[in-house]
């Protein structure tokens, strides 16, 4: 279900684009959008030069700080855009009849899109308190078609047997937060990218599929009925012995007539 690369670029929105703005505009704002993201991945911040995003975007690096005016407000509009393609790739994934098939497809596209955005994402997780509150509202911007998709995927599954009923508000985002959660350590300790994210949506599959398999008869229940001996029904002789044994009982009383 993880799409390549250029398919994910190709879905980025601009941030914070004028309502009348020049599509040529938007198209550039757009582009350098997909220039930063493809810098940012798998990469730290201190990597990220506006020089290199310019170069990649093909454009000048004044052309560049029109359009964002510091490294922190490109940064944010790559998270923006980041919450929209996921928004947009969970609600794909809505195609698959099957809830359980469903949500762990989810959890790819979350595990996906978090580790590209995982340098970003440290950014505001660090001490500059006004980016921090910058990212909760593009979050909240986002949210409720994030959560909501992946309640709806739980929900089905409960209605339908396939998984355990949960708290529906809680389960959600418990489960977008063991991502963003679980990634940064694997890398940090000198996983690729690639491989740290394996690592997390392969745990956190089966972490889905422990915690949430739907409850099945109690493993401490009766073993198999044991036949009562008084009224079993008897045993059918078996004809390849039954002559035999005939033969055997007749000599016998034979053997005890005078």
């Amino acid at each position: 279900m993880i799409r390549s690369a250029t398919v994910r670029a190709a879905r980025l929105e601009p941030f914070d684009a004028e309502p009348d703005e020049p599509k040529w505009r938007t198209e550039r704002r757009a582009r350098i959008l997909r220039a930063a993201a493809l810098l940012l991945r798998g990469r730290d911040l201190d990597a990220l030069h506006m020089d290199a995003v310019a170069a990649e975007a093909s454009i000048g690096k004044a052309t560049l700080y029109r359009y964002f005016p510091s490294k922190d407000a490109l940064l944010l509009a790559v998270l923006d855009a980041g919450l929209g393609e996921l928004a947009a790739r969970l609600q794909d994934c809505a195609s698959i009849a099957d809830p359980l098939a469903r949500l762990l497809a989810m959890v790819e596209e979350i595990t996906s899109v978090t580790g590209d955005q995982l340098a970003c994402l440290r950014l505001v997780d660090g001490q500059q308190r006004g980016l921090t509150e910058q990212w909760r509202r593009l979050f909240r911007r986002h949210r409720a078609a994030i959560v909501g998709a992946l309640r709806g995927a739980l929900a089905e599954g409960a209605a339908g047997g396939r998984l355990r009923p949960v708290d529906l508000e809680v389960a959600p985002s418990l489960i977008v937060g063991m991502v963003r959660g679980s990634l940064a350590p694997v890398l940090h300790d000198g996983a690729s990218a690639a491989t740290g994210r394996e690592r997390v949506t392969a745990a956190i599959k089966d972490f889905v599929l422990t915690a949430l398999a739907p409850e099945g008869p109690d493993p401490e229940g009766p073993g198999p009925e044991t036949a009562d001996p008084e009224t079993a029904a008897p045993e059918t002789a078996n004809p390849e012995t039954a002559g035999a044994e005939a033969v055997r009982a007749r000599a016998a009383e034979k053997a005890r007539v005078p």
